[in-house]
């Protein structure tokens, strides 16, 4: 459902709405450019509002989750629908933005070990065994892909895990074994002197492919990277390094790798000393800044983009002074400022629509709408990976970047 939209604040149901109301409310949208919304006027997040849409994007995830620990994918605020729409690496992705919000969260104010471990136990019932390069190992299913394991999903669970270990040791007690099955699927799919097969068929002689995804590869390095600081294997340390170098010199640094390379590189710096992560950092974040530039009038969702930069800014702050690093936090924090005005608010109960024609929009069910991000002002739809992103900038932006608590 594709709407070009305005928010209305201050109306609490569309029905009561009178033309002379309308006209009102256009007439103050036009003068005052939806002032507390709009993202080109929106200043600056101070601790408190970032404090506010982190404590509403958790609080819109868990809500999302469904008994069998599975979130809903995608929501239609003003009609009040779930779709029927899935991604599995979505899934593990948001489970992994839970357990690194958790694993800052030293006061437990959220309390997320129950909607994580409801999380854990849905991806591993989907999980299937495997041979590999005389490994054996389990790998998530992609269900929708015909019962293959998808790289992307078990590596993000991984990672999910070593998150979740340090913020729940109880959880470490119950699931460090499948930890141990999902790292071995990860080396097991190694392709030589370069990345990670994305696909693998667990069915008996099933049909392999060497094909790679760089989405995959990014998230596979964070998780080898996590798990060696986790448990260190001499096997894992080389191949993040001998990884690295092959995403440096040969991968293409395109927008799917960007998040994930990112992490990786924020956290490999953290243990390693490699005179290569930094200018590897900086040219890639400059030409993504570039392409940030060049869709600066853009109003959808590019939350993703900004946790990369996020990722990025923490590794730089430890290396740049604050000079060169003023470059990179106002970029961020403009970016922060911007997708704040995607995320549903009490200020978005009623939305004006003139596409295809006048119309006011209503929210019907606040509880479940409030905290999700949109996928754009014109998109009126809310879709996990979304909001698992922009929380996650958020997250780093406050805690890893400026020492707050959430």
């Amino acid at each position: 459902m594709l709407l070009t939209a305005l928010v209305v604040p201050n109306f609490t149901n569309a029905e009561t709405i009178s033309s002379d109301d309308k006209r009102e409310a256009i007439q103050n949208k036009l003068v005052e450019l939806s002032h507390n919304r709009n993202p080109d006027i929106l200043g600056e997040l101070d601790v408190i509002d970032q404090q506010e849409i982190i404590k509403n994007s958790v609080a819109w995830i868990v809500n999302s989750q469904l008994d069998s620990g599975r979130f809903n994918y995608e929501y239609l605020p003003y009609l009040d629908k779930y779709t029927d729409d899935d991604n599995i690496v979505r899934q593990a992705g948001t489970l992994y933005s839970l357990a690194m919000t958790a694993r800052r969260d030293v006061d437990n104010k959220y309390d997320l070990e129950p909607t994580i471990r409801k999380s854990l136990e849905y991806l591993e019932s989907i999980s299937e065994s495997g041979e590999f390069n005389g490994r054996e190992f389990l790998c998530v299913l992609d269900r929708r892909l015909g019962d293959k394991c998808k790289l992307g999903a078990t590596a993000l669970t991984l990672a999910a895990m070593m998150e979740s270990f340090q913020a729940y040791p109880e959880l470490e007690s119950d699931y460090q074994d499948l930890a141990k099955e999902y790292k071995e699927y990860l080396l097991a799919v190694r392709n030589p002197d370069a990345g990670f097969r994305g696909y693998f068929n667990p069915k008996p002689n099933g049909l392999q492919t060497s094909k790679e995804s760089s989405f995959f590869n990014g998230e596979t390095l964070l998780a080898l990277t996590m798990y060696q600081q986790y448990k260190p294997e001499s096997e894992i340390e080389s191949t993040i390094k001998e990884v690295f170098t092959y995403i440096l010199t040969t991968a293409d640094r395109d927008p799917g790798l960007y998040l994930w390379a990112m992490a990786s590189v924020n956290l490999l710096d953290q243990h390693y000393s490699d005179s290569r992560y930094l200018p590897y950092i900086r040219l890639y974040v400059g030409e993504r800044l570039a392409t940030a530039r060049a869709k600066s009038q853009s109003v959808s969702n590019y939350c993703a983009y900004t946790e990369g930069l996020a990722s990025a800014s923490v590794m730089m702050s430890r290396h740049l002074d604050d000079a060169d690093m003023s470059f990179y936090t106002d970029n961020l924090n403009t970016a922060l400022s911007k997708n704040a005005t995607l995320q549903i608010t009490s200020d978005d109960i009623v939305r004006m629509s003139i596409v295809p024609e006048l119309d006011f929009l209503s929210i019907n069910n606040p509880e479940q709408a409030i905290g999700g991000f949109l996928t754009g002002q014109n998109d009126l739809m809310q879709r996990i990976d979304y909001t698992q992103h922009c929380l996650s900038a958020y997250v780093i932006n406050l805690v890893d970047l400026n020492g707050q608590s959430l």
